[in-house]
């Protein structure tokens, strides 16, 4: 027999009208706020929504939703995976416009060897890599490269043609570099 108690009723219904909330808001296409409701009733279900909406809007328009709040976010980033990615992509570009190279570069590879990058993303964060390839100094090193040139033929089918000659010319370029490059270890 399940006994309810006064506090797990109110604590389920709060966590129900946070749902509802934050439906509400994504159906109004306020990806922000339908987040923060929707980590405010630790709801996985409606993160996970929400996160995805974020993402396909910034595939479409190049603009991130909250990103200032999900810079924020912490521990709550682990309702979902698709929150976790989507927090961790808000960080590197927020890494990437305070000119934090490295730590840009290394953030990047992480999301793309990750097992938790959505298929209709890998498009962005393989073109991601460019600038950072392109750099002056060395981002990557030889093994993230070759890391990143595996991901390109496995991933990069959705690139047009001159996408992937574009981005297989800047992998070699600094595969050359960073191979010629004094290891930092």
């Amino acid at each position: 027999m399940f006994v309810q108690t006064p506090a797990l009723a109110v604590k389920i219904s709060s966590q129900t009208v946070c749902a509802i909330k934050s439906a509400y808001h994504l159906s109004g296409n306020r990806i922000g706020s339908a987040l923060a409701w929707a980590v405010r009733g630790g709801s996985a279900r409606a993160a996970r929504r929400a996160a995805q909406r974020a993402l396909l809007q910034y595939t479409r328009e190049g603009t991130l939703p909250a990103a200032d709040a999900l810079l924020t976010i912490g521990p709550h980033m682990l309702l979902a995976d698709q929150l976790v990615f989507l927090a961790k992509y808000c960080e590197f570009h927020r890494l990437y416009k305070n000119r934090d190279f490295k730590a840009a570069g290394k953030l990047l590879i992480s999301l793309l060897t990750s097992k938790i990058t959505p298929d209709y993303f890998w498009e962005t964060l393989l073109l991601d890599t460019l600038p950072l390839l392109e750099s002056d100094t060395v981002i990557f090193s030889a093994e993230e490269t070759c890391d990143t040139m595996a991901l390109l033929a496995h991933k990069g089918r959705s690139l047009s043609e001159e996408k992937t000659e574009l981005l297989r010319l800047a992998l070699v370029r600094n595969l050359a570099r960073a191979s010629l490059a004094p290891s930092e270890e």
